[in-house]
Formats: C-alpha cells, structure tokens, sequence
C-alpha cells in the first residue's frame, strides 16, 4: 500500500482491514482513487461474502463459478 495515501483513503484501508477480510483486496487498489467508491464497494463485496444467505461454502462455489464464467483472475 502506498505510503501517500489521503485521510479518506487511510481511513476506508482502516476500515476495510478492520473488517471481515483483513487485508485489502487488490482489485481495491484502484478504487482507492475515489474513497467512496471504495467504501462502498468493499461492503457490497463483503456481504455478498460473509452475510449470505447462502452456507460458506455454496457461497465460495457461486463465487469460483462466477469468477470463472468471467474469467476473473481475482
């Protein structure tokens, strides 16, 4: 993570490492350019994530078949 980072984009990395994932997602990286975007795209990923409905690991599975169809790298 780059060391100039704005109070806005210290304090949505704070929150994003604060949560459930931990660390930050590099497709988060970019997105950081806009703190909003990022804050709020990072809660979208995480509930899609960890507060499915969906048990953990059909929830993983539709994220692999996802990734896949797309072909996603991340």
């Amino acid at each position: 993570m780059p060391q100039s980072l704005s109070p806005a984009q210290a304090e949505v990395v704070a929150e994003v490492v604060a949560g459930k994932r931990g660390k930050v997602p590099a497709p988060m990286i970019p997105w950081l350019r806009t703190p909003e975007l990022a804050r709020r795209a990072q809660r979208l990923g995480e509930l899609l994530r960890f507060d499915s409905a969906l048990e953990p690991e059909l929830s993983e599975l539709a994220i692999l078949v996802c990734a896949r169809h797309w072909n996603s790298h991340h």
